[in-house]
């Protein structure tokens, strides 16, 4: 089998796992549904960023996609041999400002999950019997 078809079918394996549709992977990637198509399909090799966006997607540790591929990129864990450039550093800012508006959109969304479980908890405790200590006299 081909590097891109296991990487496809890893991929596909694991989305399903975590029951995500194809866009959702693609947008917890940072990537549009077409580069992820073409990833997919072997007509294009990922940057280091991307491959490091769709482990993250798919919540795989970070190297699986080039280790899939059979290629060993350098470990995600060791630093850069030298400081980055400037143009590697501009490329990398966009993707952490998205990352960071993801989080902070997640972190709304919470807020907002937790407000609801807060109103909906009072209102169970609103509809609870009062166990026989209520104000109501019987006959």
């Amino acid at each position: 089998m081909q590097p891109h078809a296991q990487l496809d079918e890893a991929m596909n394996q694991r989305r399903l796992e975590l029951r995500l549709t194809w866009k959702q992977v693609a947008e917890r990637a940072r990537v549009s549904t077409e580069s992820l198509s073409a990833i997919r399909r072997g007509r294009y090799r990922p940057a280091e960023l991307t491959a490091r966006g769709i482990e993250d997607a798919l919540q795989w540790e970070w190297g699986k996609v080039y280790e899939i591929l059979g290629e060993s990129p350098q470990a995600a864990e060791d630093p850069p041999a030298t400081e980055p450039d400037t143009e590697e550093r501009s490329a990398a800012t966009p993707a952490l400002e998205a990352i960071l508006a993801a989080i902070q959109q997640d972190l709304a969304n919470l807020r907002g999950e937790v407000r609801q479980l807060r109103e909906e908890v009072a209102a169970d405790k609103d509809a609870e019997p009062d166990n026989g200590h209520n104000d109501l006299k019987t006959g």
